[in-house]
């Protein structure tokens, strides 16, 4: 099963996988959407309530695709609902740099991330216009006692500019390719017109089951018009798609126009 696995989402040098395209921008690093959902496009029941929709199969997938990353995305709303280790202990192969966006500073000090061994440091990017207040400050602090790094960047409608975020992140010479992984309002944000341009690829595992609950994708996304002035919606492209356990995993690139 790994073998087949990394045959078509990843291979043994600790690239990123066989059907991820480069980034066409070298100021950036390559970008990887990827995450769980539902039949009916829900990654959990309710914000903050997270539930598990992989199978044993995927689960693994993603913990080999996580060892073929140099850092691995998630915004702060994930680390306070699921306090992940963002590892890869269920294969051989080196952690990923975890990157947390939080807007506030809201990581708590006492996540896995921080406190576990076994996980490595995180660096956090924090929104710059709160970088004087005395709360922010002293929590920065605190936060880099105990290992992290916090950098403040740009605002975009009120929240951390990720366009900023990964632009810092295509400054760190040792990090070439970012694994977003969630949650819905980072995946919503990455497949905006002012984001979707550094998107390379999606690897989206689809578990059989409905839920009705929070759906992945938050916002209606644009759309294109036909001559006749139809609307359109903008298409992906299928490269790879296989079924693990019971779960269905598809690796996406954009459509050409």
């Amino acid at each position: 099963m790994d073998e087949w696995i990394l045959k078509h989402f990843g291979n043994n040098n600790a690239q990123p996988p066989n059907c991820v395209t480069q980034p066409e921008n070298n100021a950036f690093p390559l970008v990887l959407l990827t995450y769980a959902q539902s039949l009916d496009g829900c990654i959990a029941r309710e914000r903050g309530q997270p539930i598990s929709l992989s199978s044993p199969e995927s689960f693994r997938m993603t913990h080999l695709l996580r060892a073929t990353f140099g850092a691995i995305l998630v915004g702060v709303n994930t680390v306070i609902a699921d306090n992940p280790s963002l590892t890869t202990r269920l294969v051989k192969g080196p952690n990923p740099l975890p990157l947390i966006v939080d807007t506030n500073l809201r990581t708590p000090l006492d996540c896995k991330l921080l406190r576990e061994a076994r996980c490595r440091k995180p660096v956090i990017f924090a929104a710059s216009s709160n970088e004087n207040s005395r709360y922010i400050h002293e929590k920065a602090e605190k936060l880099r006692t105990l290992g992290a790094q916090v950098i403040f960047v740009d605002l975009f409608n009120g929240r951390v500019c990720l366009r900023s975020v990964l632009r810092k992140v295509g400054e760190m010479k040792e990090i070439e390719s970012v694994m977003i992984e969630g949650g819905a309002s980072i995946l919503t944000a990455m497949l905006k017109p002012n984001l979707v341009d550094l998107v390379s690829n999606i690897i989206v595992t689809i578990a059989p089951t409905f839920i009705g609950g929070l759906n992945s994708i938050q916002e209606l996304m644009p759309a294109q018009t036909d001559a006749s002035g139809k609307v359109v919606p903008v298409k992906w492209n299928v490269q790879h798609m296989c079924q693990l356990g019971g779960d269905v995993v598809m690796c996406l690139s954009k459509g050409r126009e």
